[in-house]
């Protein structure tokens, strides 16, 4: 498989599974099973968690696989970026 292409198929993997867990938030969709925003939120972080820490173990456990790893590892920091920023605005917004 070509490193780019890999690359952007472990990035678009987890950004994509990012944006499905926002687009279930907007739309409520896990409300009958009780869900509410805080479970969305957790989830969202632990996914982007999950993703900057498993890329760089997937890159030295298996070196075959090191291109997916770094587009998995980009994915999961800009969704821990994008956490970090959501929480600075409700901080802000609840004036912080």
């Amino acid at each position: 498989m070509n490193a780019r292409l890999a690359s952007v198929t472990g990035f678009a993997v987890l950004f994509l599974l990012l944006v499905l867990v926002f687009a279930a938030q907007l739309a409520n969709a896990l409300r009958p099973i009780g869900w509410e925003g805080t479970e969305y939120l957790v989830t969202f972080f632990f996914v982007a968690l999950g993703a900057a820490l498993i890329g760089p173990v997937v890159k030295v456990a298996a070196p075959r696989w090191r291109t997916a790893a770094n587009g998995m590892t980009l994915a999961g920091v800009i969704g821990l970026v994008l956490f970090a920023a959501l929480m600075g605005l409700i901080y802000w917004g609840l004036g912080g």
